[in-house]
């Protein structure tokens, strides 16, 4: 698999009974396509996707991903319980460097109160250090500013990004899920209908950020307009078949 492929799907033929959904099935989604998945109700794109994603094994046909590859996916239906606040959910995807932060807090705050010939010092010292380290290679200060324009772009005031998640409508609550998963910074991204719950400014904002992307882009959307901005080729999904 060349460099420039992110994920291959080779002859792939997926059925549920009797009803074949697709069959030798052929599609390379490399970096910076921009593709728009088409097709009437019921036709398997959904499917399509969750075979792109590696959550259903296709009956036949071969499914690869290269490696370093990060898939993003925003599914229709996005809102999930979350007991923090909007921008703690916009931080999500950064979990891993937010529990980083606290443990060195935790550290300096033990550094604090242990004496120059304490045992445990060299590797508090070292341990902080690996943490220090790390933070600062993925410019951790950086995050939520960063996690703040982008609830903003999606409209967000910034007195309603630190409120419960809890508080907003589903249509909200998808929006913070589309935040999260834009700072996630993906190298593939699947959205399927992310126009439902935008309105106008939230979509032009969005339209605006993925003309930044660099990764490889798959959207399924009946919204004719923004599928004109947001991709350069579309495929549609009938009768089994994936045709450009």
């Amino acid at each position: 698999m060349g460099g420039s492929r992110l994920i291959q799907l080779q002859d792939l033929r997926y059925s549920i009974g009797q009803r074949v959904l697709f069959d030798r099935l052929d599609w390379v989604i490399a970096p910076g396509d921009r593709c728009a998945l088409v097709g009437p109700n019921g036709t398997g794109k959904t499917t399509l996707i969750r075979v792109i994603l590696g959550e259903y094994s296709p009956e036949s046909g071969n499914r690869v991903q290269a490696r370093g590859t990060r898939i993003g996916y925003l599914p229709q239906e996005a809102a999930e319980h979350f007991s923090g606040t909007v921008l703690d959910r916009a931080l999500e995807a950064h979990r891993a460097l937010l529990g980083m932060r606290e443990e060195l807090d935790e550290i300096h705050a033990r550094l604090a109160g242990i004496g120059a010939d304490d045992p445990d010092l060299p590797d508090l010292l070292d341990r902080a250090g690996d943490l220090q380290h790390h933070l600062e290679l993925h410019s951790e200060h950086r995050l939520e500013p960063e996690a703040r324009r982008v609830l903003g772009g999606l409209g967000f005031a910034t007195a309603d990004q630190d409120r419960p998640l809890a508080e907003f409508s589903g249509g909200w609550r998808m929006r913070a899920a589309l935040a999260a998963l834009l700072l996630a910074d993906p190298t593939v991204l699947i959205m399927d209908e992310p126009t439902n719950h935008l309105d106008l400014p939230a979509m032009e904002w969005l339209e605006d950020y993925l003309d930044e992307f660099h990764g490889g882009l798959v959207v399924v959307s009946h919204d004719r307009v923004f599928l004109d901005r947001v991709s350069t080729e579309v495929r549609e999904l009938e009768h089994g078949q994936l045709t450009a």
